[in-house]
């Protein structure tokens, strides 16, 4: 509550709230009174006597007033602790006392002559003056420097590291995309001067215990591996870190590839082509339905059908693209197609129907065309490319560089969809009602293919689809991303996409209720998930225990407008989880498993994650300032003392009194 005022006299502060004010204002009412009744009881008593009565009940007022509203003292934030955390060596400090701090835990190792913490928060409560902290060990991680105040001095210095750090790969993959795993090796253990600039390898080990990618590098070096999976399920693989035949680290590398209905492809080009005999290798290996339309004459194409159903047409009419999640057209097709084909087109687009322009110059025509110009959110412009061009992907880069056509894209309102090495937009995109429409001015994709490089190709094919295909019908998983690791103990937080127009359209994001059931994979269940900031209710059901309450799911709007509905689980067990999506009546929308890790695991990586928290908060140790003071409420012993011994001399002198 705050306080009515605020009253300071040098380093004593008072500041009583407003309940504490109004029963002091009786309470002096009531003492002045008795101090009056009092004065007069004893109008023929010498004046000492009176006025030692008027003071005995003023310091009892003030022992009570001390004790409704206790006042501070402020003193300087001075104080100097050490506190240990995990990876500090017992006996390799010797200044450590009694009054240091070690977070108990954390460190694995039994420090009886220190004060145990249970949690980081507890140091400033212990200590209320505290000005800097020693911190030995690997540090604290950035969820628990957020608990001490900005203003904290600390000293670091760290033990060194020996692993692994840094780790990222995505943890959801779908049929044909490619397992991408990077980080950043460090090589600095204690006595390790013989490793200076000497190479370890680095390899990626598969579940059937066979290297799929390898290379080497020194300490500090960043890393990137890839492999594409060959099963959908969960995978395990190993990441391993090998110096003369001897395994320095052997990491779990857990994803999961969604199996499922492959997405529908349509192909029109105005001539038959390598790249199209390419993607329909492609198609055929992943499981994707596709057509694939080659004008062969002005009215005549040659028309190639895979992985279709029986009964599916492979005429350009409006079942077709209702059927198909993205349509790749060549710029000269598009340009020259009848109006009402590519009216048709439009439309499916508008219903959600992706679609990729390849860029030439009969579509930079047809984008400069003033009734073209704003559907596709960006024009051509004629550029010499006599070089092939490096594409930038996240989390790492294609082996081989692509040719481009010779133009640059002029976006007016459309989004990056792929940039090149120096950030220049390769391929754009723009939403069209619940579609979209991409522009592209990559040319030979099947280089990737041809030239052994075909993780590459599928890769660039399964995130085109990814961002620009026919959005789901119904809630499905959001990917879990690349960053952080989930781990037994620790929140972790999940998100459903949820169906529906983009919040950056429509100005509202659609609320759909759905709900997260997440269950061990050996049968015993996690605790479920709880609520979010101002969560709307909905349950996050245990699916073992009726008596699990229910929780909230939040609908948080993604970045690109996209709905989601957002809650969190504190998995209590490492292992693989089971990610359940309910709908109504409990019916099961999505799934997928997650790998949480135990503390054993990617233990280097999470050295480094606290290490690097620490350091940012490392400061020089400098003089007090003014301004870094803390009240601490004086001790209340005083007030009681003052109260008994006032209280008990007015008892003693009225007795004296009535005995005279």
């Amino acid at each position: 509550m705050s306080p009515a005022f605020e009253l300071q006299l040098g380093s004593l502060g008072w500041a009583p709230t407003l309940p504490a004010l109004v029963a002091l204002v009786l309470l002096a009412v009531v003492v002045l009174l008795a101090t009056l009744r009092a004065w007069r009881r004893l109008g023929d008593e010498p004046a000492a006597r009176r006025w030692g009565v008027a003071a005995l009940n003023g310091a009892a007022f003030l022992a009570m007033a001390a004790l409704l509203a206790p006042p501070t003292l402020e003193r300087d934030r001075d104080a100097t602790v050490q506190l240990v955390t995990q990876g500090a060596i017992p006996g390799a400090d010797d200044s450590l006392t009694r009054e240091d701090f070690v977070l108990g835990a954390a460190t694995g190792v039994e420090w009886p002559d220190l004060q145990a913490l249970q949690t980081a928060g507890q140091l400033t409560l212990r200590r209320p003056d505290l000005g800097s902290v020693d911190v030995l060990g690997h540090g604290l991680p950035p969820e628990a420097w957020a608990a001490l105040p900005a203003d904290l001095g600390v000293t670091f210095d760290p033990p060194p590291l020996e692993g692994l750090v840094r780790p990222r790969w995505t943890r959801v993959l779908v049929p044909g995309e490619a397992l991408v795993v990077s980080g950043e090796v460090r090589l600095q253990a204690a006595g390790m001067e013989a490793r200076q600039g000497k190479r370890v390898e680095l390899r990626l080990v598969d579940p059937a215990g066979v290297t799929v990618s390898s290379t080497f590098a020194r300490d500090g070096d960043a890393f990137s591996l890839q492999a594409v999976p060959r099963a959908p399920g969960a995978l395990e693989y190993r990441l391993q870190m090998v110096e003369d035949d001897a395994v320095l680290a052997n990491e779990p590398v857990a994803t999961f590839v969604q199996a499922g209905a492959g997405a529908r492809l349509l192909v029109l080009q105005s001539a038959p082509s390598f790249e199209t005999r390419q993607l329909a290798a492609w198609a055929t290996d992943r499981g994707h339905p596709l057509v694939a339309r080659s004008q062969v004459s002005r009215d005549r194409d040659l028309v190639q059908g895979i992985n279709l159903p029986e009964d599916a047409g492979t005429d350009l009419a409006p079942a077709l693209l209702e059927a198909t999640d993205l349509a790749v057209v060549d710029g000269r097709r598009w340009a020259e197609m009848d109006t009402g084909a590519r009216q048709q087109i439009l439309d499916a687009v508008r219903g959600g129907l992706g679609l990729m322009l390849l860029a030439d110059e009969p579509l930079a025509a047809w984008l400069d065309d003033p009734p073209n110009a704003g559907l596709a959110g960006a024009r051509l412009e004629p550029t010499p490319r006599p070089d092939p061009v490096w594409l930038a992907w996240p989390g790492a880069t294609p082996e081989r560089p692509l040719p481009l056509a010779p133009y640059r894209l002029v976006p007016a309102s459309a989004q990056p969809l792929t940039r090149g090495e120096s950030g220049e937009w390769i391929e754009t995109w723009q939403s069209l009602g619940s579609g979209r429409i991409a522009v592209s001015l990559l040319r030979e994709r099947h280089r990737w293919a041809t030239a052994g490089e075909r993780s590459d190709f599928s890769r660039y094919w399964t995130r085109a689809l990814q961002e620009l295909a026919r959005p789901a019908e119904r809630p499905r998983w959001a990917s879990p991303g690349e960053a952080g690791l989930a781990r037994a103990g620790t929140r972790l937080m999940l998100c459903a996409q949820l169906p529906g127009g983009s919040a950056g359209v429509s100005g509202a994001i659609q609320t759909t209720p759905v709900f997260l059931r997440i269950t061990r994979r050996a049968g015993s269940t996690a605790t479920a998930a709880g609520p979010a900031p101002d969560a709307q209710p909905g349950p996050i059901a245990d699916p073992d225990s009726e008596s699990e309450p229910a929780r909230a799911v939040t609908l948080l709007p993604h970045d690109w407008g996209v709905p989601l509905a957002c809650g969190h689980a504190w998995p209590s067990a490492p292992g693989w989880h089971r990610l359940e999506l309910l709908g109504a009546e409990d019916a099961v929308l999505d799934g997928i498993d997650l790998r949480v890790f135990a503390s054993g695991e990617w233990q280097t990586a999470e050295f480094e994650r606290r290490q690097a928290a620490t350091r940012s908060r490392v400061t020089e140790r400098t003089a007090p300032a003014v301004d870094r003071r803390v009240g601490q409420p004086v001790s209340p012993w005083w007030a009681w003392g003052v109260l008994l011994l006032a209280g008990g001399a007015l008892w003693a002198e009225r007795r004296l009194f009535e005995l005279a």
